[in-house]
C-alpha cells in the first residue's frame, strides 16, 4: 500500500509504502491499529525529510 502526502505550504512531497503484511496485521487487530500504523509511517517519513541542523555557540570573555 502506498501513501502519498503533500504539504503545499512547505513545498514537501513524500511517498511511503506500508507492506501489505503490516497493513493486514493492523486490520486484523482493529481500525485504531490501522490508523496508528498509517500515522506512524507518515511521521517516520516526515521525520526523515527533516533537514539536519547544527548549532554553533560563541563565548565572550570579559576583560
Amino acid at each position: 500500500m502506498t501513501i502519498s502526502i503533500q504539504i503545499n505550504t512547505l513545498g514537501i512531497s513524500s511517498q511511503v509504502t506500508i507492506s501489505m503484511d503490516d497493513f493486514n496485521t493492523a486490520i486484523a487487530t482493529g481500525i485504531d491499529n490501522v490508523k496508528l500504523k498509517v500515522l506512524n509511517t507518515l511521521i517516520d517519513s516526515l521525520t526523515a525529510l527533516k533537514p539536519v541542523t547544527t548549532t554553533t555557540a560563541t563565548t565572550t570573555q570579559e576583560a
